[in-house]
């Protein structure tokens, strides 16, 4: 695996416009189970949230079946009258680190 300081100075001549150097076999394996881990962790927060881990796919359904009337419709809904109502609640202000109220 290549050292964190080797990942940060190629990542820093990549901002400057040099070429980074070549991914090893290895920097190909850690991406693989670095997006396996984020797929578990997705899954997990479905399972825990919702109740059901396969919700992913009820989530994709909904993705796929946006058309550009269905946000035309969503637009309308809730932009109507050209204006937004905003709340703004402000931090109370703190004297001796506790509220003034």
């Amino acid at each position: 695996m290549p050292a964190a300081s080797s990942v940060r100075s190629d990542a820093a001549q990549a901002r400057m416009g040099g070429a980074p150097r070549d991914f090893t076999q290895e920097d190909k394996i850690m991406t693989h189970v670095y997006k396996a881990a984020k797929l578990s962790d997705l899954l997990a927060n479905y399972q825990t949230f919702l109740g059901d881990a396969n919700f992913l796919e009820k989530d994709f359904a909904r993705y796929y079946a946006v058309t550009p009337a269905t946000i035309h419709a969503a637009a309308r809904r809730r932009l109507h009258d050209g204006h937004a109502v905003m709340r703004v609640t402000p931090m109370p202000k703190y004297a001796d680190g506790k509220p003034v109220r």
